[in-house]
């Protein structure tokens, strides 16, 4: 394996000493910085930055402004930063960077037989959406006797 640290590998203990929800003063971190640039075609629409997977728990800045903090390891985060970004189709680059925690409170209901790994997992995406649109829905079906028919329910 290729990276800055030792793999940390447990199916029975964990990997630093147990005090919840405190985590150990030594918590190795992570920094990321790139830059883009919003297409015009994105103006009027809102912009998302979405993490697919992070490990343990992240700060996300653009501009330096403060966005979003996650620490559900390795789950989708998403923030709202229309207002953080210069404007689309701007020549002037907007800035990423990426605070990354080894380790956090979360990290007590990770104790699960895997490598202890932390870092950004899967893609980061910027997203333009439009100004309304549904994000939260719930579909229930009810299906008939020998399945010849279906009752569906939608929740929004």
């Amino acid at each position: 394996m290729h990276g800055f640290d030792r793999p940390i590998y447990t199916n029975v203990i964990y990997p630093f000493p147990v005090d919840p929800p405190k985590v150990p003063e030594d918590n190795p971190t992570g920094c990321y910085r790139t830059y883009f640039c919003l297409p015009k075609g994105w103006e009027g629409r809102r912009i998302l930055l979405h993490f697919q997977a992070v490990d343990s728990a992240f700060h996300a800045w653009i501009n330096g402004v403060p966005v979003g903090y996650s620490q559900d390891s390795r789950l989708p985060a998403e923030f709202e930063i229309t207002d953080s970004c210069h404007p689309c189709g701007s020549e002037k680059k907007n800035v990423l960077a990426v605070q990354v925690f080894r380790w956090s409170d979360g990290s007590y209901l990770e104790d699960q037989d895997h490598w202890w790994l932390s870092g950004i997992h899967r893609d980061v995406l910027l997203l333009a959406k439009p100004k309304l649109f549904i994000a939260d829905y719930f579909f229930r079906s009810d299906l008939g006797k020998n399945f010849s028919y279906a009752d569906l329910q939608v929740s929004i």
